[in-house]
């Protein structure tokens, strides 16, 4: 619970996310290009991959959203409504097993620190009560490294087995999809 209320307070006031400490475990992951993927199951979710492309390359690819919904199975919708060049407003549908799901997400463009935030747009109506994270890019000696980073409200209507199952394997499909369309950038 501090975890997640840590990670809000980041967030919501708009700093830059704090370091994650990697295990050696987390590293031996990396090391084999295997997604490092943390869910408390209480609607925090974290997720690291290397990617060996230049830090722009993976940020170009972190930006470029719309491929999301043909690298993530239970994504069914991205449309972009207003997009700027430091901001997003992007409408998202999700579904599996007859169940679905809308939601709208507010995002923040920092390309100096190469970090996109995204925040629930309470404006609209959502079937997910909170949505909340980053995607954030650094530069690795071998290249680059993608950190994702969300909370979700675990009373949202969404049934918890569905929430389990939208952060595990396709939080991995997510990260391995812009790992494949970075490291396609010309070197």
């Amino acid at each position: 619970m501090l975890t997640l209320l840590l990670l809000w307070t980041q967030l919501s006031s708009a700093q830059m996310p704090a370091a994650i400490s990697l295990t050696a475990q987390d590293v031996e992951t990396l090391r084999r290009r295997e997604p490092v993927v943390r869910d408390s199951g209480q609607g925090l979710a974290i997720g690291i991959i290397d990617v060996n492309a230049s830090v722009d390359a993976l940020w170009t690819e972190v930006v470029n959203i719309e491929p999301r919904v043909q690298e993530v199975g239970p994504s069914t919708l991205c449309r972009i409504n207003q997009k700027s060049h430091d901001r997003m407003n992007v409408t998202w549908g999700a579904g599996m097993l007859g169940m679905s799901v809308t939601f709208h997400l507010n995002y923040t463009i920092d390309h100096e620190n190469r970090l996109l935030s995204f925040d629930l747009d309470k404006t609209k109506e959502n079937d997910i009560a909170h949505s909340q994270g980053s995607y954030q890019v650094l530069s690795t000696p071998e290249g680059s490294r993608l950190i994702y980073r969300s909370s979700a409200d675990p009373q949202s209507s969404m049934p918890g087995w569905m929430r389990s199952m939208l952060t595990g394997k396709p939080l991995r499909d997510q990260l391995y999809g812009i790992r494949q369309r970075a490291e396609a950038h010309p070197r």
